[in-house]
């Protein structure tokens, strides 16, 4: 049975009371799903939702600056590269940093961001799980 993308998921700032985002996709179809939570420089905590498409798409969807932002990946020369307008995210293994492409090599918006937890599945994932924004 095909499914189309459903991503119900929470944002909070650091144990700010949390808005509920649902982003639809009614022609994708979800090969996987999972979420990290991620720490960063400056005690920022950050939840990431990974979704693949049995097209082979893959996507993050993350909160920056309050709104939540869907990330398509795309090429890159060593790890993971999201893009999502002027915003980047940069993953390699258990690691990533959150850029702005439009302003070359200026500081990351989140830096020193490291998997802090070991993964959820989708069906995992509880409705009340924290996540938090840059």
């Amino acid at each position: 049975m095909q499914l189309p993308i459903y991503a119900a998921l929470l944002l909070a700032v650091n144990g700010a009371s949390a808005a509920t985002d649902t982003v639809t996709f009614e022609q994708a179809v979800v090969a996987s799903r999972s979420a990290h939570t991620y720490m960063c420089e400056g005690s920022a905590r950050l939840r990431v939702d990974y979704i693949t498409t049995r097209a082979g798409d893959s996507l993050a969807y993350l909160p920056v600056s309050g709104a939540g932002h869907i990330f398509v990946a795309g090429p890159s020369g060593s790890g993971v590269r999201y893009v999502s307008g002027a915003f980047v995210w940069w993953t390699k293994g258990p690691t990533a940093r959150l850029t702005r492409d439009d302003v070359g090599a200026g500081p990351a918006l989140l830096d020193g961001c490291r998997i802090v937890d070991a993964g959820t599945n989708a069906a995992e994932a509880s409705d009340d799980g924290a996540a938090a924004k840059p």
